[in-house]
């Protein structure tokens, strides 16, 4: 507040007064919402002061602001849990894809030497190149 420039209802001898009176303290007090009660100019500064709209106005914008983000919040944390269960299930379908690859490569060797045992001298058909490191 300035000192200079009084709230409506307060004269300036008044407001002069009640600064060099009580300075900071004083208006403090005339603020309050039992100050605004008092009658004539003793309770204009309260009145003016819990009438003001750009404090509140200012209030809710930030609690709208605050209901935004924390509705994104919400929804990046629904992204989030359904993020991990598709990881999670496609972990799981790696794991098994792995086994079967697995097992099947030792099925083939399995197979390969049982040829070279009972049929030594008939051709075996090549792999293809993609699985020469594994046979």
């Amino acid at each position: 507040m300035d000192p200079s420039n009084a709230p409506a209802g307060i004269p300036p001898l008044v407001w002069l007064l009640i600064w060099l009176i009580g300075g900071p303290t004083t208006i403090a007090l005339l603020c309050t919402k039992a100050a605004s009660r008092l009658p004539g100019f003793l309770g204009a500064l309260g009145r003016w002061w819990q009438a003001r709209e750009p404090a509140a106005r200012s209030y809710r914008v930030s609690q709208e602001e605050i209901a935004r983000l924390n509705s994104m919040y919400d929804e990046l944390k629904a992204d989030f849990d359904e993020l991990r269960r598709e990881v999670r299930k496609l972990n799981g379908e790696l794991t098994a894809e792995k086994r079967e690859k697995w097992s099947l490569l030792a099925y083939v060797r399995v197979l390969i030497d049982s040829h070279r045992r009972h049929a030594p001298h008939a051709d075996i058909p090549s792999a293809p190149v993609d699985l020469h490191k594994y046979l």
